[in-house]
């Protein structure tokens, strides 16, 4: 799932969808949470100057398959490529955080 990733400041962070509403924050709301070291991550890899704010991620997604959430195999259509299944979940870290990954 495509979406937008803002810096605000420089310890905050804000996932956008593709329609403008926020999705997750770094902050304490109730949206979903983001890990600040995973956005840190992305915008130190992905930077070409200090006054970028924005740039599109995606959010991972697994199998949600009900012997095993984050577990799939060619029992469930998926192989080496990844999941073929189209029921997939967002994918959350050990602290419930989003994970995200850098569009390339």
């Amino acid at each position: 799932m495509k979406t937008t990733l803002k810096r605000l400041g420089n310890s905050d962070y804000k996932l956008y969808n593709t329609d403008g509403s926020c999705m997750a924050t770094t902050k304490e709301s109730p949206h979903k949470k983001l890990s600040k070291q995973n956005c840190d991550e992305i915008f130190k890899t992905l930077i070409v100057e200090e006054t970028t704010t924005e740039i599109e991620v995606e959010i991972e997604m697994v199998c949600s398959h009900p012997s095993d959430t984050y577990r799939c195999g060619l029992e469930f259509g998926c192989d080496e490529d990844g999941c073929n299944n189209p029921n997939q979940v967002q994918h959350l870290d050990e602290n419930g955080c989003l994970i995200l990954r850098k569009i390339i």
